[in-house]
């Protein structure tokens, strides 16, 4: 087995070995924390989706952020609904499944919670896979008849579809903290003034504020250079941001 590192989650641009980090931090919960904020920022971002994709998310959104966020009957529900069905791609994010508590085994449980979680990678990588093979096409053009590995279009290729997979380990950086070096969060940076900068970045989805919230959370005693570089970063950024939470959910 692969050894990791902190150093490796935090320049990481291998969204695939990233998963593969995560260990027993990639939860459903997370999963569809990241797989919505990836699906937003492609359809806002690259206008792949339209507005019945924006609709969808929003419904999902509702659940996801809400004190139901848990209960697996209601993401069913939302998955098999046949009025106004969502669609495909988000329908794959309701379909994901804790195991039930009751009535398995404390011991069952786990191993049923441990093979839900080795299932998770699949569609995670069938959502991202697709948009960067997509975008590198788009900007390298069609392969010519003649093309094998280390022709120009297939370094070009594997140029782009690399750049394009840059983005998406980023969101995978801001919906899950890095799974080797813990960061504590003290309570003492939760200020009034932070909490309202991240209450208004959650509502307006307006990310542009972050490196707004890394000043109040510095002035207000974090040095945790992993926080202050995440907010100022480039992003992109989604309301499932670990930062956001840590301010706003505990």
């Amino acid at each position: 087995m692969q050894t990791s590192t902190a150093e490796e989650w935090e320049s990481s641009g291998d969204p695939q070995r990233m998963l593969e980090m995560l260990g027993d931090q990639l939860t459903v919960h997370r999963a569809r924390l990241f797989a919505v904020g990836f699906l937003r920022w492609r359809n806002e971002e690259h206008l792949r989706g339209g507005r019945e994709l924006e609709t969808a998310l929003t419904q999902v959104e509702s659940l996801l952020f809400s004190d139901k966020s848990q209960d697996e009957k209601r993401w069913e529900a939302l998955a098999t609904r046949t009025r106004k069905p969502l669609p495909q791609v988000i329908r794959t994010i309701a379909q994901l499944r804790e195991p039930p508590r009751k009535p398995l085994p404390s011991t069952i449980w786990t191993i049923a919670q441990e093979m839900v979680r080795r299932s998770l990678p699949g569609p995670l990588n069938e959502l991202y896979l697709g948009h960067a093979i997509a975008e590198a096409r788009d900007r390298v053009g069609p392969s010519p008849s003649d093309v094998h590995p280390g022709h120009e279009w297939h370094r070009e290729f594997q140029a782009a579809y690399f750049d394009a997979l840059r983005p998406v380990a980023n969101l995978l950086r801001c919906v899950f903290p890095n799974p080797v070096e813990h960061v504590n969060f003290d309570p003492n940076w939760r200020t009034e003034t932070a909490r309202g900068i991240a209450r208004r970045i959650f509502d307006t989805r307006d990310f542009t504020a972050m490196p707004i919230l890394a000043d109040a959370i510095q002035d207000a005693g974090c040095e945790e250079e992993r926080i202050l570089t995440h907010c100022r970063g480039d992003g992109p950024h989604t309301r499932g941001c670990w930062v956001l939470e840590a301010l706003l959910l505990s």
